[in-house]
């Protein structure tokens, strides 16, 4: 969790705009579940494939979104 997390922090400290960041279900739980504490397993098991959020990052607080239905 906290490699993918190190990643997601870095890659909002350089970003101007847009960026795209591409991983696979399991790896993407985790970073989501690290932003908001009540995604556990049922939300994780609900995911599917492909699947697609949005991540804001606003005044240092991170939201998210799915996007994909």
């Amino acid at each position: 969790m906290n490699r993918v997390v190190e990643v997601v922090e870095e890659a909002y400290s350089k970003a101007n705009n847009n960026t795209v960041i591409v991983t696979h279900g399991n790896l993407m739980s985790l970073l989501l579940m690290y932003f908001n504490k009540d995604f556990r397993f049922e939300q994780w098991r609900r995911l599917s494939n492909p699947d697609v959020f949005l991540l804001k990052n606003e005044a240092n607080q991170v939201t998210f979104q799915r996007v994909w239905e």
